[in-house]
């Protein structure tokens, strides 16, 4: 029996290591139907060095090798490609995915050691040409192929499966190492977008506006499947529009009902705001689904509308609303450098995140994709500062700013990426910015010195920042620190002066190591825990001017409910209990705001509960208002572990979330007892006529 042919698939090592290439996957499978034997090196989610890779293809022998590259994995994917060609020089070398699509021409001319391209969608062009290296055949007519004609790069029509439902399902057990092991499976359901945001790249890497999908049959049959062979008990969906077919999505969702699949799923490529509705948001909850994302962008309604994403920002209030009603969890996605923004549009979108209220949110970097209306745009007004196959929309160290346009320069975008991270820093010092002497005193424990830069940033220019417990040297040498402006008056002290401790100054302190003397003062008051991704900023204290015979204590405290009045979210409040309950305590935050809009916990909107009840009763009315709403239990899964959730589970243990309460999250940081509000089963503190006691109490409870 002749042994079958050989095809190798890679990924290139990029900076987003969290996912497996799918793609290779389903092109594995279009293969191994072919009787093509294939395996896929996803050295991106499981490293190789160069030696391992290279003995490896020695002892596979390929006939055809295909490497996926993204924009920011081109230049590694070259890389690749030269190197395997000297090893395999028989093997025919060929690139396909986004980048390729966009740009396949300049990146065959600048990487000789490829030999062909393959255009959008490959499942078809992979096998066509697998098959015409095998028999020494010309690839001249191959559909979706990108081919040298001597010196002249040539691109033949092309066009990605029109009918999704014919395609095999994808083998992961064709990527090497890898295990099923409390993996959450990724389904794409549909492919493509009809819409024409002006900084996405979707339609253009289909060639056309065209939304294909798969029927719910064939989706529900691939769960199926995993399930039966598998035995995973989550997954997640990849789609760039899952929900666009309002009948397609509930159908699936029934199916999975009817099926009693038993699965955990989310959504977080993001749906569109305007394709839910309470219907599909409740079938989705009873599926399974616990967490869904929006591409938000941002919260200006004039940069909003100029992004043409086709639907109101209206929408996303809505949306959020909606899921958050059923127990979903919301997800946002927001954008800096947008065309048209600016750094005082950009506070106004964060202004809008917060009062989304949602479970996670990312701020990326825009990065102006080939053949975009952005690209265009920075083409002919603005400035790009590398090449585009170094950007990136994520750091952990440098905010990877790739360009600027008119009216966002780029220390604009910079600050913008650190406000969005220090919000809660930043309000508190606006609260002292136009006070003589105005600064910010951040007490440098080891852990907080990696921050130190981005907050430095976010607070502005026009305070003066004092580190308090380190050195120059050790704060300068962290790699985010070429950052801060020039222009930025930093102080450097060994130890606390207590003279800093007034209205003047806003402190800033790890949340376990709070000195007496700043606890007690009536300076400014921030908390921040560097270990959390998100949330990890709690304002406690607004900075309170000193008055003649006012003990520095009273002012404390008055500080505390000062900050607590201004924000009901304060980590001694709660506004749903705030403004819920019927002691006469309601409308706390703001005159007549309805709370159908604005009050939720981490499992989502409430139904608003009527006042003058007691405790039991009104307990007793929500859990009948929930069952007549339609909520229900979702369907009990096993949770992910750790390392398999996303960051958007920030502060969940063993798939459970924190308590809602941000005063029970700040009293878990300081170690102290959280003790239940009476007749109600959460750790939530009393109502306002208890917050002075609750404030005075903590503090006493430090000491």
């Amino acid at each position: 029996m002749t042994e079958k042919p050989s095809v190798l698939l890679l990924s290139p090592s990029g900076w987003q290591k969290e996912s497996i290439n799918l793609g290779l996957a389903y092109l594995a499978s279009s293969l191994q139907k072919a009787d093509f034997q294939c395996r896929i090196l996803d050295v991106n989610r499981y490293p190789m060095s160069d030696e391992d890779l290279v003995d490896y293809i020695r002892k596979l022998n390929p006939i055809l090798i295909g490497i996926s590259i993204k924009t920011a994995t081109a230049r590694e994917g070259a890389r690749l490609g030269a190197l395997l060609h000297k090893v395999c020089p028989e093997a025919h070398i060929s690139c396909g995915g986004p980048h390729m699509t966009l740009c396949a021409e300049q990146f065959l001319k600048e990487s000789p050691a490829i030999d062909s391209g393959i255009m959008s969608e490959g499942e078809h062009a992979i096998v066509q040409l697998a098959e015409a290296v095998r028999d020494k055949e010309s690839i001249s007519e191959i559909p979706n192929i990108a081919w040298r004609d001597g010196e002249k790069v040539v691109v033949n029509s092309w066009k990605p499966p029109q009918d999704l439902n014919i395609l095999p399902f994808p083998d992961l057990d064709a990527i090497e190492d890898f295990s099923w092991e409390n993996f959450r499976y990724p389904i794409v359901t549909s492919r493509g977008c009809p819409f024409d945001c002006i900084y996405c790249c979707v339609n253009k890497l289909t060639g056309s506006r065209k939304w294909r999908f798969r029927s719910p049959e064939n989706v529900v049959q691939e769960l199926e499947t995993i399930v039966r062979e598998k035995g995973i008990t989550h997954f997640e969906i990849w789609d760039d529009n899952f929900t666009l077919d309002l009948k397609r999505a509930k159908k699936i969702c029934r199916l999975m009902i009817e099926k009693k699949l038993n699965l955990s799923w989310y959504c977080h490529n993001g749906i569109r705001a305007d394709r839910i509705d309470l219907e599909l948001a409740k079938l989705m909850k009873q599926a399974g689904c616990t967490s869904v994302a929006f591409g938000i962008e941002s919260g200006n309604p004039k940069t909003f509308d100029s992004i043409k994403k086709g639907e109101p920002l209206s929408a996303v209030v809505e949306a959020v609303r909606l899921v958050k009603k059923v127990g979903i969890n919301a997800v946002g996605y927001f954008i800096i450098g947008l065309p048209g923004d600016n750094l005082e549009r950009f506070v106004e979108t964060v202004r809008f995140q917060r009062k989304l209220k949602l479970h996670h949110y990312v701020f990326g970097m825009l990065i102006p994709y080939p053949h975009t209306e952005v690209w265009d745009m920075v083409e002919q007004n603005g400035t790009m500062f590398c090449e585009i196959t170094e950007t990136q929309h994520f750091s952990d160290d440098i905010v990877p700013i790739s360009f600027e346009l008119p009216g966002f320069p780029k220390e604009d975008m910079v600050r913008a990426f650190y406000i969005a991270k220090y919000f809660d820093l930043l309000g508190t010092v606006d609260g002292i910015r136009k006070r003589q002497a105005a600064r910010a005193v951040y007490m440098a424990t080891p852990d907080i010195v990696p921050s130190l830069a981005g907050m430095i940033i976010a607070s502005g220019t026009d305070i003066e920042h004092i580190v308090v417990g380190t050195d120059e040297a050790t704060v300068r040498a962290e790699p985010s620190f070429v950052q801060v402006p020039e222009n930025s008056r930093i102080t450097f002290l060994p130890s606390l002066d207590k003279d800093l401790i007034t209205g003047e100054s806003v402190i800033v302190c790890r949340s376990l190591d709070i000195p007496r003397e700043i606890l007690f003062g009536n300076s400014g008051l921030v908390l921040i825990d560097p270990t959390r991704h998100l949330h990890n900023v709690i304002r406690v204290r607004k900075p309170m001017l000193s008055l003649p015979l006012v003990p520095a204590l009273f002012l404390s405290g008055l500080g505390v409910l000062q900050q607590f009045q201004r924000n009901p979210q304060h980590p001694f409040a709660h506004r749903e209990e705030i403004e819920k309950c019927g002691q006469g305590q309601g409308q706390a935050h703001g005159q007549g705001e309805s709370r159908e809009n604005t009050g939720q916990t981490d499992a989502g909107v409430q139904p608003q509960l009527p006042r003058g009840q007691g405790v039991q009763a009104r307990v007793q009315d929500l859990a009948r208002r929930r069952r007549e709403v339609g909520i229900q239990k979702p369907p009990m899964a096993q949770q992910p572990p750790d390392k398999e959730r996303g960051p958007w589970q920030e502060g969940h243990q063993g798939g459970v979330s924190e308590p809602a309460c941000p005063g029970a999250r700040l009293a878990r940081i300081l170690g102290l007892p959280v003790v239940p509000a009476p007749g109600i089963g959460n750790s939530r503190p009393l109502a306002l006529k208890g917050q002075v006691a609750v404030v005075f109490k903590t503090l006493a409870q430090l000491f």
